[in-house]
């Protein structure tokens, strides 16, 4: 675990987001909301808050977690139980140790130092534990972020397995558009 103040999660989102390419509001063709060169396990969510994505502004940070403009601001109307999240409200974040070693630059320090907290045994061997003490588990996405509505005249496109059209749920915003050369589906986000 590692306790992170509200101000330290929204720049653990923000680092997030960094994923994302920036679309141009103003271009009708098609645009690829994912930056081909970003890795998607790098895209972390934090349960329990509820925030938006705006892909129309610039990224803070890059792929790598190095700033590139600390005036910007994606993550946007972040809450915690329905109300605006307390910048300096403390938080504790079930993570691995990938996340907070460095390597992905979420590493976050306190004036006592480390703030991380162990334990003796891998996040997978918890998750398996409490499958098998629960037998029962709901997998179900909680829906805790969005992206920030597009304007009408954008075509925000992505790249994800063809077989992923048989589970785009009735009145989704997204929309299967057809195979590409590459052997993936091309999908369209309302």
């Amino acid at each position: 675990t590692i306790k992170v103040t509200g101000a330290q999660a929204i720049e653990w989102l923000e680092m997030a987001a960094g994923i994302f390419s920036t679309i141009d509001p103003t271009k009708t063709e098609e645009q690829n909301i994912i930056d081909a060169e970003a890795r998607s396990y790098n895209f972390d969510v934090l349960d329990g808050l509820t925030y938006q994505i705006d892909v129309t502004s610039p990224a803070k940070y890059d792929r790598r977690g190095v700033v590139l403009d600390d005036k910007a601001n994606r993550i946007k109307n972040v809450q915690y139980n329905g109300k605006p999240i307390d910048l300096e409200q403390e938080f504790i974040i079930i993570t691995n140790n990938y996340r907070v070693g460095g390597s992905y630059g979420a590493t976050f320090k306190n004036a006592e130092g480390t703030n991380v907290t162990n334990y003796a045994y891998e996040n997978r061997q918890a998750v398996i534990d409490y499958i098998m003490a629960n037998k029962t588990i709901n997998p179900a996405a909680d829906n805790n972020w969005s992206f920030v509505p597009f304007p009408a005249n954008t075509k925000i496109i992505y790249h994800s397995a063809k077989d992923a059209q048989k589970v785009i749920p009735a009145g989704s915003n997204i929309e299967y558009l057809g195979d590409t050369e590459g052997g993936f589906g091309k999908y369209l986000i309302k």
